[in-house]
């Protein structure tokens, strides 16, 4: 079988070095973990050396060197995930310089999943191990007759969190930075150091998409880290459905007044100041593109209707989803023209009032955006 530690000594780890910086994080992950259940720390790699016999081989089948490493070990392994979304498949191998336990995904999720679902298995570390106070059984020996698992493209492509309302993860550590922003209980970022552990949570969850807190507004570095450090993880981003393009009320305000104009936050009578505002902030979330999931649309303040807050929307039905309507036909130009993707992935959330302009035909979607409630 294998031996990831045992009498044997203890295995290495392998991560190809072209592989992407998540797949790597993912491994410094089970490396913490064997060290934490057995005090052994496994050595990390980037290529298969003479004299390396038990070995973990972690490794993305869309990458070519990859995918040429996986075919030289165990021919065939990875053929039927070419292709996929986030499949994987974890076997123990025999080869005539040791022993392997690969770890191959379609994809870098794939990947990264497959080598948190052999963790969780056959390691008995709970997902949630940091959250629920649970550290892993201690053990002197990690060792297996046989290691099988895999999984197939799963049913829903995008499976995330929305961390809202994180007023008590703000105050947990409080290095995460201040926010400019004119709303209670919103004053401060959440430390890097507990979103790390509520990315490491998700992944180790099977989710691979975050609103990583309320009312983000990239211009702040501290809160662009939480984008920079979930893309780092291999997770995708996006916006809660007051944010459209990136871009909060709260935001439009702090936008204006540092450049010494007071708006008010009405479209109607600001159409100009909302493209350049949702330019400069389109351009800002494009730089984490391909990891980004957009959203659209056009709410008021602190998650009400628009025309809580602009007195100028119009009074029927019919006219106020004509008005939303026409602010994501400009929105969707704007991210067509930043987002180099030839379809960039969109979704538009129908939250109150959305809900009931939709259902009576009032509102007109751009091509290719996901409609969700």
């Amino acid at each position: 079988g294998f031996e990831l530690v045992g009498s044997g000594g203890t295995a290495t780890v392998l991560v190809p070095a072209g592989e992407s910086e998540c797949v790597r994080l993912a491994a410094d992950d089970l490396i913490g973990d064997v060290r934490r259940i057995t005090g052994k720390l496994p050595a990390a790699v980037p290529r298969l050396e003479d004299g390396i016999s038990a070995c973990v081989v972690i490794a993305s089948m869309n990458r070519p060197d990859s995918a040429a490493l996986v075919e030289k070990l165990a021919p065939g392994f990875g053929a039927d995930l070419r292709g996929k979304w986030e499949a994987y498949r974890v076997e123990n191998v025999t080869t005539p310089t040791g022993e392997r336990l690969i770890i191959a995904g379609s994809d870098e999720r794939g990947a990264m999943f497959g080598l948190y679902a052999f963790i969780e298995k056959y390691l008995g570390v709970d997902p949630l191990y940091y959250w629920a106070g649970r550290p892993p059984r201690q053990r002197p020996a990690l060792a297996w007759d046989s290691v099988r698992l895999s999984a197939g493209e799963p049913t829903f492509r995008f499976r995330g969190w929305f961390i809202n309302d994180e007023d008590l993860l703000t105050e947990f550590r409080l290095d995460g930075g201040e926010r400019k922003i004119n709303y209670p209980y919103y004053q401060r970022v959440i430390s890097p150091s507990v979103s790390a552990r509520i990315f490491e949570a998700m992944l180790r969850l099977q989710f691979n998409i975050v609103i990583p807190s309320s009312f983000v507004d990239i211009r702040n570095p501290a809160e662009e880290q939480l984008i920079k450090d979930a893309t780092r993880r291999g997770l995708f981003v996006t916006m809660h459905h007051v944010e459209p393009v990136g871009v909060s009320a709260f935001a439009f305000d702090s936008f204006w007044k540092e450049r010494g104009e007071n708006l008010p936050f009405a479209f109607t009578q600001n159409p100009d100041k909302f493209r350049e505002i949702w330019r400069d902030y389109a351009g800002r979330w494009a730089k984490f593109s391909p990891q980004v999931v957009w959203q659209l649309g056009l709410r008021g303040i602190a998650d009400r209707p628009v025309w809580t807050a602009d007195p100028g929307v119009p009074k029927s039905d019919s006219g106020r989803g004509k008005l939303i309507s026409d602010a994501m036909a400009a929105q969707w130009e704007i991210i067509r023209g930043v987002d180099p993707r030839p379809q960039p992935r969109a979704t538009t959330t129908l939250w109150m009032e959305g809900s009931a302009l939709h259902v009576s035909g009032h509102l007109k979607f751009p091509a290719g955006v996901a409609v969700i409630f």
